[in-house]
């Protein structure tokens, strides 16, 4: 598994100085602690530097914050009930997220499709 560190934000486009092989449209998960992570895409590699769209909150991110690589590209699970549900952009069923943790939405909290 590759793994980095954080090296600039501007907005929810973070660098991350990276060692390991990762692949553009690769998933990422910025380690904030232990049982909390934002998801985000690699969208453009440069050498050892990642470009990464967050799909998240971003204001507990911080200059060497670790990140995971896993390998996994970003995909939407298709089936019954997709046309019938409302998402957002990772696929998580918004209904349900709100059901698991209130109308505020936490970060870090996945639900799969």
């Amino acid at each position: 598994m590759a793994t980095g560190k954080v090296k600039s934000a501007f907005g929810n486009l973070i660098t991350v100085q990276f060692e390991g092989d990762v692949s553009q449209g690769e998933m990422a998960f910025i380690k904030l602690d232990e049982a909390t992570q934002c998801a985000a895409e690699i969208i453009e590699i440069n050498k050892d530097m990642a470009k990464l769209q967050v799909f998240e909150d971003i204001h507990s991110i911080q200059l060497d914050t670790k990140v995971e690589f896993r390998k996994h590209l970003l995909e939407a699970q298709l089936g019954p009930g997709l046309l019938s549900s409302i998402y957002d952009g990772l696929q998580n069923p918004l209904e349900k997220l709100a059901a698991k943790t209130g109308l505020f939405l936490q970060r870090g909290v996945h639900i799969n499709a």
